[in-house]
């Protein structure tokens, strides 16, 4: 008989509902994170949730669902989903999802069998890997991690139910009487430290196996072999669309969340502001600036990795080949953010790119829902780029008035053109007339002058906020705003300088994107957030369009500001927030984005990292050995013996002390492991065996009769008093006898028979 102690264990019945609620913990894990996807399925989300936790918390519920509801709602769950296909089209993965989503409701409803536990598991593993292929967040590695610890012991319970003595399922009477008071404590009855220690290192092997495995595995991309996972988003934030309102940039940099990330080259200089040039708007036109039709025409589609760029001072990039790595998240725009050319770019997935060679700008196809990883090699950060062939003409043309309410005809304005278009009318033109003869007294300033007296007139004029009021009139609002000593905010800025520079003879365009950031002190890297959006101005003279800020408090200007600096002389954010975020790099760099360079990097540093600490322990080894040799061969003198003798001395004391412990600390686990009450049983035992042996010999052969002093009837209570004792000791506690009664027989029997 084993001497290992049976604790207690859940009947069938306890391990079907344990099984239930981990099954509901499970599908309500995986429907948290479908809430990271956009499938404009909120309601449905919610509501999902909310059936399932009610299921989990009062699993009497379901069992009020009638049978013949079970027998209605597949084919209407079958219709559902078809017009769902229908009306979704061309989008697959938003009916795919909720699909899943429906079934795992269903599922998680009914009172599953082992083919349906299945089911349920895989209908989870996918939702949760969808989620985490389309958002590649670092709120996945929670999520599966979690998922993996609900699953192992879904499966865990699985299979003990299904090998269990009975085959059928127990009826809803154990659901109807459930009570969770009774329930919790019947697991903390049964609850075992050690199979809770061999759960947790199988489950720290498995993530350990998985680990070696991602590193080791060949690379490729998961959106690319999988194209239908590469989903297209049309929605952007506004102020970096093709249009942009007058408040649109504003209500971007009400959020603060981070945007984009650049992991920046070493020992490369930056500007001491960096300007995160996206998109350029040429046309005004109702009150906002747009890209102009025109404009758009020389986007060219590229499957190359190398640009035309008009790029200036090639001499002075920072390092050759220098890579800069961004990590723009999903939904902020379609085209790229830069601080200035760069000769290739490379991205993680195959992408459709547009280069648009007139604004020199790149953009992608869509607006990826996921984080888009792209590299650029030699970026040199600039305040200036050169004019292409076509906008060279723009030094001979005048500023263009048109009623730019209405509708101008295509082909009339064509770009460069666009730049110099202002809104007609004797009151605009009266207001911008008296505006700029005020900067420059009818006097044609050179560039440098002219820009700095009016960022010095508009910052006398207008104070910045982000609440700006809009002057009433019928004349055009952002003349009407100039005309005014209204506060603005950067767009208002940034527009009534490009009008103002437009009716002095200065082509104006006005760029969107983002100004400064910070720098993260825990893994070095450059975080830009939403509100860091900015709108600035990019002004053409003499073949060269310059950065221009005209925002009070920037006074910049390519031509008199770009202070360059080292990024490790940038003022570092070592907050708790910048600590969270570059949780989220780390994410990005070691899993989301790890690839072929970046695993024959690791291989690299691994191989050289083991072979010095190969080499050091070798080293260190021989030293010892040759210290070893030296002081062997040196003399003996009596000090040295009695030195030798007295070390040895102490090494076998604390030998032997080491040994002493280990067996104490060994009796002791070994007696706290053992019910109080089998071990007083086994101590009666034992004295039984050293004075009466006949005693165990008689019960082991099973004789009533033996060569002994003890009667019949004594033999008959030395007996039963030890087949207690046995139960006592080795038995199921549910079968003891009364323990009292059976020490105090032993005992007496003992004392009287000694």
């Amino acid at each position: 008989m084993s001497e290992e102690i049976k604790r207690a264990q859940l009947n069938f019945e306890e391990l079907i509902q344990l099984k239930w609620i981990i099954g509901g913990i499970l599908a309500l894990v995986s429907i948290w994170s479908l809430f990271f996807l956009d499938l404009n399925s909120d309601a449905l989300l919610i509501i999902t949730y909310v059936i399932i936790i009610g299921a989990v918390i009062f699993p009497s519920i379901p069992c009020k669902i009638p049978d013949i509801a079970w027998k209605i709602i597949t084919p209407v769950l079958i219709i559902f989903i078809c017009f769902d296909f229908i009306f979704s089209r061309p989008d697959i993965i938003s009916p795919l999802v909720r699909m899943i989503l429906l079934i795992t409701l269903i599922r998680s409803l009914q009172f599953r069998k082992r083919r349906e536990d299945l089911q349920l598991i895989l209908l989870c593993l996918f939702m949760v890997i969808v989620s985490g292929v389309l958002t590649l967040s670092l709120s996945f590695a929670i999520q599966i991690t979690v998922f993996m610890v609900c699953a192992m012991a879904y499966l865990f319970i699985i299979n003990l139910t299904a090998y269990s003595d009975r085959n059928v399922e127990p009826s809803k009477s154990i659901w109807i009487n459930f009570k969770w008071g009774w329930f919790l404590s019947r697991i903390w009855k049964v609850f075992n430290v050690k199979v809770i220690g061999f759960a947790t290192t199988l489950f720290l092997g498995v993530m350990i196996f998985s680990s070696i495995i991602f590193f080791i595995m060949p690379r490729f991309q998961l959106n690319q072999a999988i194209p239908f996972l590469n989903l297209a988003n049309q929605k952007t934030l506004s102020g970096f669309s093709e249009n942009v309102k007058f408040g649109d940039v504003v209500d971007i940099i009400l959020d603060n969340s981070v945007a984009l990330r650049v992991d920046v080259p070493k020992n490369t200089k930056l500007p001491k502001i960096p300007y995160w040039r996206m998109i350029v708007l040429d046309e005004y036109r109702n009150g906002s600036f747009q890209m102009s039709p025109s404009a758009k025409t020389k986007n060219s589609v590229f499957s190359d990795i190398s640009f035309p760029y008009q790029n200036e001072e090639k001499h002075s990039l920072n390092n050759a080949d220098a890579k800069w790595t961004f990590y723009l998240e999903g939904g902020i725009s379609r085209y790229l953010p830069s601080i200035g050319p760069y000769e290739k770019i490379r991205f993680q997935t195959k992408q459709d790119l547009e280069f648009n060679y007139y604004l020199q700008l790149l953009s992608v196809k869509n607006i990826s829902n996921n984080v888009l990883f792209y590299q650029t090699t030699n970026m040199q950060p600039a305040s200036k780029l050169f004019a292409t062939f076509e906008e060279r003409s723009l030094k001979m043309m005048a500023p263009i008035f048109i009623d730019i309410t209405k509708k101008i005809k295509p082909g009339v304005i064509k770009y460069p053109q666009t730049t110099l278009v202002l809104p007609d009318g004797d009151e605009n033109t009266a207001t911008l007339k008296r505006i700029v003869s005020e900067i420059s007294n009818g006097e044609k300033l050179p560039i440098i002058e002219f820009c700095s007296r009016t960022i010095e007139y508009l910052e006398k004029n207008h104070t910045y906020s982000l609440k700006s009021s809009k002057p009433t009139g019928s004349t055009d609002i952002l003349v009407r705003w100039l005309d005014s000593k209204n506060s603005g905010h950067c767009e208002l800025f940034a527009g009534g300088f490009s009008l103002i520079a437009r009716y002095a003879g200065y082509p104006t365009r006005l760029v969107a994107g983002y100004k400064g950031g910070n720098w993260n002190g825990f893994e070095n890297y450059y975080m830009i957030r939403n509100s860091n959006a900015h709108a600035w101005c990019e002004i053409y003279d003499d073949g060269i369009w310059y950065r221009v800020d005209p925002t009070p408090g920037s006074s910049n200007f390519s031509g008199l500001e770009n202070v360059m600096a080292h990024t490790n002389n940038i003022v570092s954010d070592k907050t708790w927030r910048a600590y969270l975020d570059s949780l989220k790099i780390l994410w990005y760099r070691r899993i989301v984005n790890f690839d072929e360079e970046q695993q024959t990097e690791l291989a690299g540093n691994l191989k050289k990292k083991s072979a010095t600490y190969i080499a050091l322990i070798k080293e260190k080894i021989q030293a010892k050995i040759d210290q070893l040799k030296l002081w062997i061969k040196s003399p003996w003198g009596n000090q040295k013996i009695i030195s030798t003798l007295y070390n040895a001395m102490i090494m076998s004391i604390g030998t032997i002390l080491i040994i002493l412990l280990l067996k104490i600390f060994r009796k002791i686990i070994s007696k706290e492991s053992i019910h109080p009450i089998r071990k007083k049983a086994g101590k009666f035992i034992q004295q039984i065996r050293s004075r009466k042996p006949e005693i165990s010999d008689a019960f082991l052969n099973k004789q009533t009769k033996f060569n002994s002093t003890v009667s019949v009837q004594d033999l008959e209570e030395w007996l039963n008093i030890y087949k207690n004792l046995l139960n006592l000791r080795f038995g199921n506690s549910t079968n003891w006898p009364d323990s009292k009664v059976v020490f105090r027989s032993a005992k007496i029997l003992i004392g009287k028979r000694n």
